[in-house]
């Protein structure tokens, strides 16, 4: 199999080539989503395995322009992230097209088996073929909602740091 891996991390990307090297197969690396989705128009790749949190293209808008283009639409597609982990994130993702969302980290023997097993379903039919989101109203508002709550996150984790930080000041 041919593989595009995209992520923005380096090292992550790495990784994914290796264990899939190791496997016996291709693997092609993009570092964004705009990257992966020319890599993937060029390459035809069997798989493709992204990160959801990249500059320029993020991983969902990434995934929805894979759906949209004709060559690629049937491509499975697997989700690799450790920053989006929530409920919303994941049925966004399935509701984009999404075959799968594995949660980082994850060791590389558990992560390959994982993969296989998405694989085997998805040859076998037995996916679940969700709904699909393709009104451009409701991708925007799902999308904002995930983000917007990541955001919510990120600021509720810096109060708490500066928080903490005010505390250590004050004491004698």
């Amino acid at each position: 199999m041919k593989i595009l891996i995209v992520d923005d991390n380096g090292d992550d990307r790495r990784l994914l080539r290796y264990i899939i090297e190791n496997k016996g197969h291709e693997a092609v690396e993009a570092e964004d989503g705009l990257d992966g989705l020319r890599m993937a128009r060029i390459h035809s790749p069997d798989l493709i395995i992204s990160d959801a949190l990249m500059p320029i293209m993020d991983g969902f808008q990434f995934l929805r322009a894979v759906k949209e283009d004709e060559k690629l639409k049937t491509v499975p597609f697997i989700f690799y992230s450790a920053i989006y982990r929530a409920d919303k994130d994941v049925d966004l993702a399935i509701a984009l097209g999404a075959e799968a969302y594995i949660i980082k980290p994850k060791e590389p023997a558990d992560f390959w088996d994982e993969v296989e097993i998405i694989l085997r379903e998805q040859r076998k039919g037995k996916a679940i073929t969700p709904e699909l989101i393709t009104e451009e109203e409701e991708y925007l508002k799902r999308y904002g909602e995930v983000v917007a709550a990541k955001l919510e996150e990120k600021i509720a984790e810096r109060e708490k740091e500066i928080a903490t930080r005010s505390r250590r000041r004050r004491r004698p």
